[in-house]
């Protein structure tokens, strides 16, 4: 992502600079995962309704078979796997960690949602209040350790370079370079 548009007029321009820079990045990576996030629980969801249909099925089978006894065998031969496929999957769901990498993308959206937050009031900030060089370190402070603490996070795999490249098209025009100076 390219920098900020100069505007060196303002004192404290290479602080918001640096600090705008790691806000389109923030933008980015909470977008990125709540995409992740998205694919996840909507696999997640659709292994839930599976298991149900499936379960319900195998559940119809053996009352079909119940009321009518001279087809009881092949009813339920196909309530019986209907009801393996059932099982696998809810086995499958647990043990694949689903649940897991939906809890970490989750607390990768918090973390990125509060450096972006935290980035953002430190812009405003150094651009209409802060007086002191001093004043300006400590907001500057308290937004990076914010991103800090998000960047931190470990590598959730293979990174979708489709999908990257997608997210900042999209943050670049929701957030243009003279953000700062013309929204702030």
């Amino acid at each position: 992502m390219a920098t900020a548009i100069a505007q060196p007029a303002h004192q404290f321009f290479e602080e918001i600079d640096q600090l705008f820079y790691n806000y389109r990045l923030a933008q980015l990576n909470r977008r990125y995962y709540t995409v992740l996030l998205a694919r996840k629980k909507s696999l997640n969801l659709w292994i839930q309704v599976f298991i149900g249909l499936f379960s319900a099925t195998a559940a119809g089978l053996i009352s079909l078979a119940l009321a009518f006894p001279h087809s009881t065998d092949s009813l339920g031969k196909w309530a019986a796997v209907c009801s393996a496929i059932a099982f696998v999957l809810s086995v499958a769901a647990p043990v694949s960690g689903w649940n897991q990498s939906i809890d970490d993308y989750t607390t990768r959206i918090h973390a990125w949602h509060y450096a972006e937050r935290q980035i953002e009031s430190a812009l405003r900030f150094l651009r209409h209040s802060a007086e002191t060089k001093r004043d300006a370190n400590l907001q500057v402070q308290f937004a990076e350790e914010a991103f800090g603490v998000a960047n931190n996070y470990p590598d959730t795999g293979k990174q979708d370079m489709k999908l990257t490249k997608t997210i900042r098209e999209e943050v670049e025009k929701a957030i243009p370079q003279d953000y700062v100076w013309k929204a702030l």
